[in-house]
């Protein structure tokens, strides 16, 4: 009697064991299956959670409930407008305007002209087409980082941020 109970005792985790054994995927994976699946997977959760930023979320959720929900749609869409233009701005920022202005040659400035005008801002001359806020003063290559290969990866980051 006492030789049947343990036996009782043990089968049930011999048996799930032996279905952990089968169920595991990830046991017969080598590192780069393991990390591929474990990518998919991350994926696959991603897909199926629902994340809201927080971001006005109150200010939005009581404005559907005032106002209806095609309002509040409206205010989401403005507010996903909004952080991709913040998230553009913080990527435009640090791969294109601050290494132009870090490394900048200051000293070729032309000084011939002592004053500046608006006029020159909105024709693109005299001191503002050689500085490195105008687009035409952006140099191709400076202290070894390619200026087309930041606005070409800064422009594929932000077309990403939109549609993903």
């Amino acid at each position: 009697r006492s030789m049947s109970r343990s036996w009782q005792r043990s089968r049930p985790k011999k048996l799930h064991q032996q279905r952990v054994k089968r169920n595991n995927i990830r046991a017969g994976l080598n590192w780069f299956q393991l990390l591929f699946h474990d990518f998919k997977l991350w994926v696959e959760k991603q897909r199926n959670e629902r994340y809201e930023f927080p971001l006005f979320l109150k200010r939005i959720k009581s404005i559907q409930g005032e106002l209806g929900s095609s309002t509040a749609a409206l205010f989401l869409f403005v507010r996903y407008l909004l952080m991709v233009n913040i998230a553009s701005a913080i990527f435009w920022m640090g791969l294109v305007v601050l290494p132009q202005a870090i490394y900048f040659d200051y000293s070729a400035l032309d000084e011939s002209e002592e004053y500046f005008t608006g006029l020159q801002l909105f024709l693109g001359t005299g001191r503002v087409a050689q500085s490195w806020l105008f687009f035409q003063g952006y140099s191709e290559i400076f202290a070894g980082y390619k200026m087309y290969v930041a606005y070409l990866i800064t422009h594929f980051v932000v077309i990403f941020i939109i549609f993903a």
